[in-house]
């Protein structure tokens, strides 16, 4: 997977919560014709198979421990493991720096 990232372009949006991350996100989509992947549908859906109640203060604690366990690296290539390789793609939901260099460093462009 790696090799076919590299040749696609990656558009990361980071903030706080609450800053309106996915709003940002869906309009790139929309005017880009790009492909949204969200870190926290990727950690919510870890939580479902975990049999953890999704709520917001879970979903943080398991994110963090989930980049804990796999690494930053490792963490970023299984959440675009879980999705269909798209020219563009929208990630959202970028809340740390290591995530972000580890973005980079799947996708230098």
């Amino acid at each position: 997977m790696q090799n076919l990232i590299a040749s696609f372009r990656i558009i990361g949006i980071a903030g706080q919560i609450g800053s309106g991350k996915t709003s940002l996100a869906l309009e790139l989509c929309k005017r880009l014709n790009a492909k949204k992947i969200s870190f926290g549908d990727f950690v919510r859906s870890e939580a479902i198979r975990r049999n953890i109640i999704p709520t917001r203060f879970a979903l943080q604690e398991l994110g963090e421990t989930l980049i804990a366990e796999l690494g930053p690296y490792d963490f970023v290539q299984r959440v675009l493991d879980s999705t269909d390789i798209h020219p563009i793609m929208v990630l959202d939901g970028v809340r740390h720096i290591e995530i972000w260099q580890a973005i980079r460093s799947l996708a230098p462009r």
